[in-house]
Order: C-alpha cells, then sequence, then structure tokens
C-alpha cells in the first residue's frame, strides 16, 4: 500500500495544484489528503475562491468510490502473490516501445 501525501505534506499548495493532485491521488491504492501543521488546509473546501477544486475532487472521489470494488478484488486475488499495481514493462517485458525514453 502506498500513496503520496495527496497536496503535497511540508510546503503551502497551490489550488491548481491541488486539484490535479487530487484528480491522479484517487487511483493510488492508498490515498489521503494530509499535511504538516506548519502548511496551508489542504481539504477541497479550503479554497473557497477556486470552486473547481472542490467540484473536481467530488468528481474524482466519485470515480474512487466506482473502482473500489475492483481494487479490492484485485487485493484478494493477488493476496501474496505480487503487486497489484504495475508498470505496463512489467507485463509486457518484450515490448520495446515501452522502454524506449526517446518518445
Amino acid at each position: 500500500m502506498v500513496g503520496a501525501d495527496i497536496c503535497g505534506f511540508f510546503l503551502d499548495t497551490t489550488a491548481e495544484l491541488c486539484a490535479r493532485w487530487m484528480q491522479v491521488g484517487m487511483f493510488y491504492p492508498f490515498a489521503r489528503n494530509h499535511a504538516s501543521n506548519t502548511s496551508i488546509s489542504h481539504e477541497p473546501y479550503a479554497f473557497p475562491n477556486h470552486p473547481y477544486v472542490l467540484e473536481s475532487s467530488r468528481q474524482s472521489m466519485r470515480l474512487r468510490y466506482s473502482l473500489l470494488k475492483y481494487y479490492y478484488h484485485l487485493f484478494v486475488r493477488n493476496n501474496g502473490t505480487g503487486t497489484v499495481f504495475r508498470p505496463l514493462f512489467f507485463e509486457f517485458p518484450n515490448d520495446e516501445s515501452l522502454s524506449d525514453l526517446d518518445t
């Protein structure tokens, strides 16, 4: 179970960065919005001048909750046999297009 502290931890964030991080963070197996005591609040409602942060977060969380049963299924199926989320090149090691860094 891994996942970054959505919107960062130690430093302040911007509304735009937090909105984008919430969007990608909802795909983490472990997702949490967490910050240090010295940072500004990172909750979506903490950006009242930027209502898109709250709406974007709501949509992202709806998607996350629609995927959670599938995530749990993967964890149960793979219990003790390896990771659930892997890079594509792990699944297709002979596909050279997945390891070509120039494209």
